[in-house]
């Protein structure tokens, strides 16, 4: 991987981070400072903003609860 370029586990990661902080019934696991910086590195590129926009989709919830429990 180049310098600059950026992993694809990189963006699950903080989009995941992101999810829990602010939607999980786990959020008090993620801090505020935590789920500002996530939002600010995913929204600093195109692939990042893309994810930001599908964790606050309503499709992505009803997604992630069901991974969260399989």
């Amino acid at each position: 991987m180049s310098e600059k370029s950026v992993s694809s586990t990189a963006f699950t990661v903080l989009q995941g981070l992101l999810y829990v902080g602010l939607y999980s019934s786990h959020k008090y696991l993620v801090s505020e400072e935590t789920r500002i910086n996530a939002q600010k590195i995913l929204s600093m590129s195109q692939e990042g903003a893309k994810r930001l926009s599908q964790c606050n989709s309503a499709l992505y919830h009803k997604v992630a609860d069901v991974q969260e429990w399989a």
